[in-house]
């Protein structure tokens, strides 16, 4: 699907909006969850996602913002340097590894920096469905907050608290304290930093495991690096019966990109999950940080970028 960028504003010195439209004025766009992030195409075969900031049920417009990253790979500051207004893109999606579970009685947001994305659009579904939340908002200073003047000039301030900690002492959210009371029909989401991801899933160990929701926007160390004892087992095409053997230190990904399989792939580090497959059967040994405990359990998914296989052989859906 082609976009026209409609609009173009700076946040922050790092972080740029921008609203985009559907290049044919008359269709309107698809619809979106809180939480959806749509892939765009920055150039070439480079693809990125940014996660969806307006109100779900905007079928106008989607809102994006990129932070430019410095030490990043290279398409965040492409974007920044190229996009303008008038410009056409090409996205994919949208698509949704982030649900608002719309259930639950009471709701905690709490986003770090960049993280504010997918959780500003849960706040506006929340309010829009009348459900209690309060959003905690961490980032270094006023200057630093991307959407601190819609926040702050809309009805959803009264529910958002901001923590700036530059400069000051003691002045960081204090997840612990905040996540110490579980009651029973509140729900947790978190976006942001891995350390600030890690302190909630911390903090929050005691609580059913369905009211903790996450998203990174990096990889989970621990989910990627390579084990000692890993050992060789077979990846099996479903469609077509050919059978692949993954060696310790490859990814399913590789051997079958060696062999002419392709999958989808964004992160290659297990926490975007456009490489998510389903496995007919077999055992996999997930290391990813997208699929949530219930999903891990049910063995019905994987991330192949990254995950590998308790069995001796994976039947994938392929």
């Amino acid at each position: 699907m082609y976009l026209k960028i409609s609009n173009v504003s700076d946040e922050t010195a790092s972080i740029r909006s921008f609203s985009l439209v559907n290049a044919s004025a008359e269709e309107p766009l698809p619809a979106f969850s809180a939480g959806s992030h749509i892939t765009v195409r920055v150039t070439g075969e480079i693809w990125r996602q940014y996660s969806l900031a307006n109100t779900p049920g905007s079928s106008d417009h989607y809102l994006i913002s990129v932070l430019r990253e410095q030490q990043g790979r290279g398409g965040s500051q492409w974007i920044h340097e190229n996009w303008k207004v008038g410009d056409i893109i090409e996205i994919a999606g949208p698509a949704n590894h982030f649900k608002l579970d719309e259930s639950a009685g009471r709701v905690i947001l709490i986003a770090g920096g960049i993280g504010i994305t997918p959780i500003l659009s849960m706040a506006r579904r929340l309010q829009q469905l009348g459900t209690e939340y309060h959003l905690y908002y961490c980032a270094r200073s006023v200057e630093e907050t991307a959407h601190y003047g819609a926040i702050v000039n809309s009805t959803l301030c009264k529910n958002v608290t901001f923590i700036h900690d530059k400069g000051t002492t003691g002045g960081r959210l204090d997840v612990s304290r905040l996540l110490g009371d579980h009651r029973e029909d509140c729900h947790v989401y978190v976006c942001g930093p891995y350390g600030l991801v890690e302190a909630v899933k911390s903090a929050t160990r005691d609580w059913p495991p369905e009211t903790v929701h996450y998203e990174l926007f990096g990889a989970d160390p621990s989910a990627v690096q390579c084990h000692k004892g890993d050992s060789d087992f077979t990846v099996t095409i479903g469609s077509t019966g050919e059978s692949f053997t993954v060696p310790a230190g490859q990814s399913i990904v590789q051997v079958l990109a060696d062999n002419g399989v392709t999958v989808p792939t964004l992160c290659e580090e297990g926490y975007c999950g456009s490489c998510l497959t389903p496995v007919v059967s077999g055992k996999p040994e997930h290391r990813d940080s997208v699929l949530t405990q219930a999903e891990r359990d049910s063995g019905k998914l994987m991330a192949l970028c990254c995950s590998r296989a308790a069995s001796e052989n994976l039947i994938l859906d392929l």
